[in-house]
């Protein structure tokens, strides 16, 4: 599967999970099916994004990607943790854990942006 098709399904999942959390009716407790779905889209979001890491680490379209990727994945692996300080009681961590969701977003769309443009630049490069 192509990078860009992982990471546009990572940023959609970024936006169902923020979406859940502030209408779905995401309750601290792992009975709610709302929390659940929660969760298993999280801990999913956590996978993909070490996923991409590793494949960045690898073979890098442009500069700053690897940098990118390895912010995304400890600011990734801080929102599941945060969550898991939710369910267990630290109810003066929800700032934390929203803000972590909207700086996800911020780097995965700073970092297409920033991408489409390289690319951009190294076709008018080589034409």
């Amino acid at each position: 599967m192509e990078t860009r098709v992982v990471g546009m399904i990572v940023l959609a999942g970024v936006i169902v999970q923020i979406l859940l959390g502030l209408y779905g009716g995401v309750k601290p407790s792992m009975t709610n099916p709302m929390t659940l779905l929660h969760i298993v889209i999280g801990i999913s979001g956590l996978g993909i994004t070490l996923f991409m890491t590793n494949k960045a680490l690898k073979v890098a379209a442009t500069p700053v990607t690897k940098y990118v990727m390895i912010v995304a994945s400890i600011v990734v692996l801080s929102q599941v943790g945060t969550g898991y300080m939710l369910l267990t009681g630290m109810s003066n961590r929800p700032m934390d854990h929203a803000m972590s969701a909207y700086l996800i977003v911020a780097l995965l769309v700073g970092h297409a942006a920033y991408a489409m443009y390289w690319q951009k630049k190294q076709q008018s490069k080589a034409a």
